[in-house]
């Protein structure tokens, strides 16, 4: 057999590969942590770290991802821009894109891709001296993974891929074989009858929690009569209705969902709070979560705070149980249940609420008894105060029907 058709027949060996791990690949969504350095201790000033994040974020952009280990790599690689610029809505919109397998790789920036890597390979020199503290040497190593994955035939980068991962990823970024398919349907035996698998449905089609929201007072100017107001929402969820949807990811849509905005970057930190509760998510449902005033709450620039809440709503699609409470807090970079940001402006707002089960980050206690100093006792009367120290307590606790310790 002459060398020629050697080559063919690799090529050709290649190809199937790819295109059976074209089916069996999937994109499993990074963690918000533990991240492997603290971005404050990074030896870089900021403008430096956002050109890098967005360097990072442009390999991505850039790269055709097909197979579990090149889904795993953009993940690594946006979770990476996103720990060093947090405000790096690009990066987010590619997860997204991965996520519901509608990325299409830009094809004409190669020269600025060498410049970038060129770049980022000088950095790497600076990070991993011993100079650069140990924050600097844990953002080189993961450096040094993303950029021999982006560029796997420079010369710099063999060694690197022959020596495996040096980044600290464990508990950040999904292991490869949350990447790999492996729903995919055995074939059957000749003359087996095939039933198409009906889509798992959600357990749950509607439910309501309260939270706060800004909300603009009438006939007042558009930057100012911003309060914060009690606000119910309401969650919808539904199975896809058609065979090309039923094997879509599992989504979580707020209001219209434009992309970029900042109702789809709470919609990602929603679903990663969700794996962390259930593992693995269904696909083909899809759930929408919604509010009065919060299309215009969302592009008003004010902080949103309501993804606890939001997130209590998705799982009760996923579990059946009822909701019925109001939730304040969100998720930190961590994934930790949190105060937001103006809490105390919060608890003052809610003095006008309805009566119900309040449910409030654990770090709430420190302020609790303030509102005793200033003679607000007729609070602890409208709301039953619980305090969760994570997201599985605000679940159990939030339920209408608790069970086991929740409802002692």
């Amino acid at each position: 057999m002459s060398h020629r058709k050697y080559q063919l027949l690799g090529i050709a060996a290649m190809v199937a590969g790819l295109a059976t791990s074209a089916e069996a690949a999937v994109f499993a969504l990074p963690k918000d942590g533990p991240v492997a350095f603290r971005r404050d201790r990074v030896p870089l000033d900021q403008d430096n770290i956002g050109v890098l994040s967005r360097q990072l974020t442009g390999f991505v952009e850039s790269m055709t991802l097909v197979t579990p280990e090149q889904l795993r790599g953009a993940a690594q690689t946006l979770a990476l821009a996103i720990a060093l610029d947090p405000s790096n809505n690009r990066a987010r919109d590619l997860i997204t894109d991965l996520r519901r397998s509608r990325h299409k790789p830009v094809t004409d920036a190669e020269e600025k891709l060498k410049a970038d890597r060129a770049r980022i390979w000088l950095d790497i020199s600076w990070l991993e001296s011993a100079e650069a503290g140990p924050d600097g040497q844990a953002l080189a190593a993961c450096l040094k993974d993303v950029v021999a994955f982006s560029d796997p035939g420079n010369p710099r980068s063999e060694p690197l891929l022959a020596a495996g991962q040096l980044g600290a990823w464990r508990g950040w970024i999904p292991p490869l074989s949350s990447y790999e398919d492996d729903t995919a349907p055995q074939k059957p035996d000749a003359g087996d009858p095939v039933t198409p698998a009906e889509p798992q449905g959600p357990e749950l089609a509607e439910a309501t929690v309260n939270s706060l929201l800004w909300i603009q007072r009438p006939n007042e100017d558009p930057e100012k009569g911003w309060e914060q107001t009690f606000t119910p929402l309401r969650m919808t969820a539904k199975a896809a209705t058609t065979r090309s949807k039923r094997n879509r990811p599992f989504s979580v849509e707020f209001g219209n969902n434009e992309r970029g905005s900042t109702l789809e970057n709470l919609a990602m930190k929603v679903t990663i709070a969700l794996q962390s509760a259930h593992g693995t998510l269904p696909d083909g449902i899809q759930l929408n979560i919604d509010g009065p005033g919060l299309a215009a709450a969302a592009s008003s620039g004010k902080p949103l705070s309501i993804d606890a809440a939001a997130a209590v709503l998705a799982s009760a699609a996923l579990t059946g149980q009822e909701p019925d409470a109001t939730i304040l807090g969100t998720f930190d970079n961590n994934g930790a249940y949190v105060l937001p940001a103006g809490f105390w402006e919060q608890l003052r707002a809610l003095e006008v609420g309805k009566t119900s089960r309040l449910i409030l980050p654990a770090a709430a206690a420190d302020y609790l008894p303030a509102l005793l100093a200033f003679e607000r006792p007729q609070f602890f009367l409208k709301y039953e105060v619980l305090l969760a120290k994570d997201f599985k307590e605000v679940l159990a606790l939030a339920a209408k029907k608790p069970a086991g310790e929740a409802a002692n």
